[in-house]
C-alpha cells in the first residue's frame, strides 16, 4: 500500500519524462485517490518537486 511518508522508485516511461530516470527514488508526500494522478512525489531531481504520479509509475522501496 502506498502512502503518505513511502519511498518509491520511478518505473515509468523515460520518454514522457527524461528529467526522471528510471530507478530514481522518492517519497510519496500526497495520496488523493480520487485524482487521476492520486500520488504526488519529491524525487531528488534538479527539475522541481512534487511530481503526480500514477501506480504503475511507481514501485515502493522497502
Amino acid at each position: 500500500m502506498i502512502q503518505i511518508g513511502t519511498r518509491v522508485g520511478y518505473i515509468g516511461p523515460t520518454i514522457e519524462k527524461p528529467w526522471l530516470p528510471r530507478g530514481t527514488e522518492g517519497i510519496v508526500i500526497d495520496v488523493d485517490p480520487g485524482m487521476p494522478f492520486p500520488f504526488i512525489c519529491n524525487f531528488n531531481v534538479p527539475e522541481g518537486e512534487d511530481w503526480p504520479m500514477t501506480r504503475r509509475d511507481l514501485e515502493v522501496i522497502r
